[in-house]
């Protein structure tokens, strides 16, 4: 199978310089995620606190949601984080046919560890990413299922920081 590498539709502005700093990535679904199930696309609750996930963290986007396979979604996520104060994602996971987003996710990293000098990662779903994962106790130190009917909670926010504080953990 081959994969197929979503465009990233992020502007050079907001492209990661490559001097090698060491550098966090947040995974990012949207839906059950930052547009809870019955609620507002990207709602502004959730979206504040994406932001202090990135703000707080220092951390780079990297797009893993759905809205990643078309160039409207791609665009509109970009949209959105500007419009909440974050920069633009600095890529997309890959597409994987019949492999899950766990799996495209450390496809990614692997893929860019080095290239970015990636020390540390979160992935924000409300998919329970670890029951997918190759090596389930490694991805769920780095997963938060989120409740796909409230998504991102300040609780998310605190567990999301305190994973992303460790500088050594890929």
């Amino acid at each position: 199978m081959k994969a197929t590498k979503a465009k990233s539709g992020n502007t050079a502005t907001n492209a990661v310089p490559f001097n090698n700093a060491p550098l966090k990535i947040v995974f990012l679904d949207c839906d059950g995620v930052v547009s809870p199930f019955g609620g507002p696309l990207f709602a502004p609750r959730q979206m504040k606190f994406l932001a202090d996930i990135i703000n707080g963290s220092g951390a780079q986007i990297v797009l893993s949601s759905s809205w990643r396979t078309t160039d409207f979604g791609r665009k509109e996520v970009a949209r959105q984080l500007t419009q909440f104060g974050m920069p633009v994602f600095i890529d997309c996971t890959p597409t994987l046919p019949d492999k899950p987003r766990s799996v495209e996710i450390l496809s990614w990293i692997d893929s860019n560890k080095r290239k970015y000098n990636i020390v540390n990662f979160v992935a924000l779903d409300d998919i329970n990413l670890p029951l997918s994962a190759p090596d389930r106790n490694f991805f769920a130190r780095h997963a938060i299922v989120t409740n796909a009917t409230t998504g991102l909670t300040e609780a998310n926010v605190k567990q999301a920081l305190q994973m992303l504080s460790d500088t050594n953990n890929i």
